[in-house]
């Protein structure tokens, strides 16, 4: 399950996305155009994965290391897609894990909330979802152009962003991988079941 973002759909850097007519290169004022959350996912991130910043949606200062267990299960999310049912199926696995303090879930929103509308917007899709994981904000976007750092294929269109429904983080984050769920139930609870196997994996592995 793997789905890829195009920031085009979020701002308006259709500009930046074709090259210049007279040079492979964009040009100096080409560059000052390029939105903002266009060059943010597009960072090198040098910092470990551990002391990337995150916000509550509360606004409260975090990193992803203030989360550590065995395995962490990270979602990237963004409200472009208008499909929320992986935050469902997300708070399915988080109830599997009831009482297990070696697994934490968490959704980590790419929208680059400006204000507190947008948080708003965030707030009531996750009570919808009846999400009771955390559920943060990537306020630099340095989480997500860490993974497109790592896990980018070589070609894919430079306004264009991976932002994975599934990761698996272990050793202190210092491990990052994308399970591929090859195969989809029938039913939630089945795709849980599913998702489950490969958090298994990763929290049995020595």
């Amino acid at each position: 399950m793997r789905l890829t973002l195009s920031l085009c759909l979020l701002t308006s850097a259709l500009a930046w996305a074709q090259p210049a007519a007279t040079s492979s290169q964009p040009s100096a004022s080409a560059e000052e155009n390029v939105p903002d959350v266009v060059k943010l996912a597009s960072q090198k991130v040098t910092i470990p994965a551990a002391q990337i910043p995150l916000t509550t949606l509360d606004g409260k200062e975090v990193h992803l290391g203030d989360y550590d267990a065995k395995v962490v299960v990270v979602s990237l999310w963004g409200t472009v897609s208008g499909n929320y049912s992986f935050l469902e199926l997300l708070e399915g696995l988080h109830q599997s894990y009831r009482g297990k303090k070696d697994v934490i879930i968490l959704a980590i929103n790419e929208d680059h909330p400006k204000n507190a509308d947008d948080v708003q917007v965030l707030r009531e899709i996750i009570q919808k979802t009846g999400a009771t994981y955390p559920v943060l904000v990537d306020k630099d976007l340095k989480l997500m152009a860490l993974v497109n750092q790592r896990l980018r294929p070589e070609g894919m269109e430079r306004n264009t962003f991976l932002v994975p429904r599934f990761l698996l983080f272990t050793q202190k984050f210092e491990k990052m991988e994308q399970p591929e769920l090859s195969s989809s139930g029938k039913t939630k609870e089945e795709d849980v079941q599913i998702l489950r196997k490969e958090v298994e994996r990763a929290r049995l592995r020595k």
